[in-house]
């Protein structure tokens, strides 16, 4: 992977708005097979050895969570969408929005860019963006990641391969955004667990379905004949399934059987509603709705919970960008201080209106027709 187009040592950053990237990734592949959980384990017991360190194998099952278990990932881009579905605007230190960044703060590419700065910095725990493309003129983005896997944060070095142990420095490139840290190996961590426990659950599941959902022919032989006899009387059951009947010899009797069960569908379905709802807490901070039979009281501490690591995900994005985006853009020459701020869109923030109104009214407060459409005036 790393291999630098110039070397360190004789390499002058050009002060101009776009950068060709200087990382070229060589992947070795993703083994493809069925995950155990003691392989697992292994693996975090490699990663975290002081000695080693080789996080290949982990950043492994990682790869395969999010490529094979749909559910968890439907749950992870929800979180994601959070950050996506809120305007990032930029301000100076006067309180006025910077004009000349909106455009690149509304780009699609940013947009993207923030999603990532989240993904690599909190669910895996460490990764690197480069900033490509940056013009105001042209209201223009662009940037690429580096995947933990390619990266050493302790020799702050980009591996020339995922089981590498030399490559080519990073901290003293300009466009390179480092997040994460440097023994953090991520939201991933915990929930690969729940996953490969819920992806097990459901591959036993299959399988019990699958015999399940066949009637067996249970044989029964009162007075033992010739084994010839016996292996006939068997092919002619197999050849006629549950199609048709057939004329048994007096001391042969057959009973069609069924292993379906109540309480073994209840036993999988459960297990995995109680997996699923284990990944939707930890993801989201939240699973319960009152549709789904749950109270009140009980999905608004849930909601709480879920606005709680959205808002902790935003402090995340805010930080990086104050502390690792805006010393690089005068690179790029944009030379304003700057801070970002997440704002709601308005129907967010009648949505958070309507159930401040709504705790309001179970408290005895009532509103006027005149003050309810002065703050919803957007709905009504």
């Amino acid at each position: 992977m790393a291999n630098f187009l110039q070397k360190t040592s004789n390499f002058v950053f050009p002060r101009k708005k776009e950068v060709k990237s200087q990382f070229k990734l060589y992947d070795i592949g993703i083994a493809r097979t069925s995950a155990k959980l003691d392989d697992y384990l292994g693996a975090i017991e490699s990663a975290i050895n002081p000695e080693t360190q080789l996080r290949y194998r982990l950043y492994s099952f990682y790869e395969r969570t999010l490529l094979y278990d749909t559910y968890t990932k439907g749950l992870i881009e929800k979180r994601l969408e959070n950050i996506t579905n809120k305007n990032l605007v930029p301000y100076d230190l006067n309180g006025n929005k910077v004009e000349v960044l909106l455009p690149i703060a509304n780009n699609l590419k940013f947009t993207e860019f923030i999603k990532d700065i989240l993904m690599l910095g909190k669910f895996w725990g460490l990764g690197l963006l480069e900033v490509l493309n940056l013009d105001v003129d042209e209201q223009t983005f662009d940037y690429g990641t580096i995947k933990p896997l390619y990266i050493d944060p302790y020799k702050k070095i980009v591996l020339d391969s995922p089981i590498a142990s030399d490559g080519d420095k990073y901290d003293d490139r300009y466009n390179i955004l480092e997040v994460g840290g440097e023994d953090d190996l991520g939201l991933l961590l915990n929930i690969v667990i729940l996953s490969l426990y819920k992806r097990m659950a459901q591959f036993n599941y299959a399988k019990y379905v699958d015999l399940a959902s066949e009637n067996f022919t249970k044989l029964k032989v009162k007075d033992f004949g010739d084994e010839k006899q016996l292996q006939k009387v068997q092919q002619q059951i197999n050849d006629t399934g549950a199609r048709g009947t057939i004329q048994l010899p007096p001391h042969f009797d057959a009973e069609l059987v069924n292993t379906s069960s109540s309480t073994q569908n209840a036993l999988f379905e459960n297990y995995l509603k109680e997996l699923k709802e284990e990944l939707a807490i930890y993801i989201l901070g939240q699973t319960m709705t009152t549709s789904d039979g749950s109270s009140r009281a009980q999905a608004e501490v849930h909601q709480e919970e879920q606005e709680d690591k959205f808002k902790s995900d935003e402090r995340f994005i805010i930080n990086s960008l104050q502390n690792k985006f805006n010393p690089i853009l005068p690179e790029f020459g944009i030379t304003n201080e700057i801070n970002w701020v997440f704002e709601l869109t308005d129907a967010q923030q009648n949505n958070i209106n309507l159930r401040n109104y709504e705790r309001l009214k179970d408290l005895g407060i009532e509103f006027t027709d005149e003050e309810l459409r002065n703050k919803f005036n957007h709905l009504l």
